[in-house]
């Protein structure tokens, strides 16, 4: 695969004091006792969004998780962003008038909201991945990769690349997978899918990849997977 390697100092370096192993054991417990309390919380809404999904349930219940935790996905995807409060205005907005067009809104199957979050949601990290992947641009892995490490080998640059190249293509797959099994299947596969599969997928990619570098690049200093999430929560700011 050819890679179009950044030009030397500025690509293949970041100023300031290396991310990795800069935090002490205590930090490092909270980040794992953060990660499982968003774990358990993403079980509990799975659980729930299921059993709404495959019921079509209209009830105001159904209409509130629904729309409630797209609008709660968005505000999370944008709030450390320059977007923050342009897309507070929006997303008020639309609270107002669908409150007043609550009637009209109430034809609409609430699963559609559901839909627009799972396949939006990795049709959008496909994009923020993929953009930076153009000419002239740093890979996101690379990105996140300098941020742990102040300069990477030429190799490890091209694999970061590579990495980024995967990740994109994973998200492009996610995406056809649900507006797939939305078109052509029952509901309940689609939301064993969406709500079931969606993340331990995610995970077996993190896990993989790690496996991978670290056969890969045995002799180098690799950041732990929680550093890795926790450098990527760190992106936007």
């Amino acid at each position: 695969m050819p890679v179009d390697l950044p030009s030397p100092p500025p690509a293949a370096r970041l100023d300031g004091p290396p991310l990795h192993g800069a935090r002490p054991g205590g930090m490092r417990l909270t980040g794992v006792l953060g990660i499982a309390a968003i774990v358990l919380g993403c079980v509990a809404y799975a659980l729930v969004a299921h059993r709404l999904t495959i019921d079509a349930d209209r009830s105001w219940l159904g209409y509130g998780v629904a729309i409630g935790s797209a609008t709660l996905l968005i505000l999370a995807m944008t709030w450390a962003s320059r977007w923050r409060w342009p897309v507070v205005v929006v997303l008020v907005g639309l609270g107002v008038a669908g409150f007043h067009a609550r009637d009209t809104l109430h034809a609409i199957d609430p699963r559609w909201f559901y839909l627009l979050q799972h396949a939006g949601m990795q049709a959008l990290l496909g994009v923020f991945f993929g953009r930076t992947l153009r000419r002239g641009r740093q890979p996101l892995i690379t990105t996140l990769a300098l941020r742990v490490h102040r300069h990477l080998p030429p190799d490890l640059l091209a694999y970061t690349r590579q990495v980024t190249v995967a990740w994109t293509v994973f998200f492009a797959v996610m995406t056809g997978l649900s507006l797939g099994l939305w078109c052509f299947a029952p509901a309940s596969w689609w939301s064993v899918m969406a709500n079931f599969l969606t993340m331990p997928a995610v995970i077996a990619m993190f896990v993989i990849e790690y496996r991978i570098r670290l056969r890969r690049f045995p002799d180098f200093d690799h950041a732990t997977l929680l550093e890795g999430v926790r450098v990527f929560q760190r992106r936007s700011e």
